[in-house]
């Protein structure tokens, strides 16, 4: 990734990707 990212950055891609991942089912 070459970037640091913070606790409620993290959060956020993750809750994002979670989503996702809900709706393609």
């Amino acid at each position: 990734l070459g970037k640091e990212l913070d606790g409620k950055e993290l959060d956020d891609v993750f809750w994002r990707f979670k989503t996702m991942a809900e709706k393609k089912k």
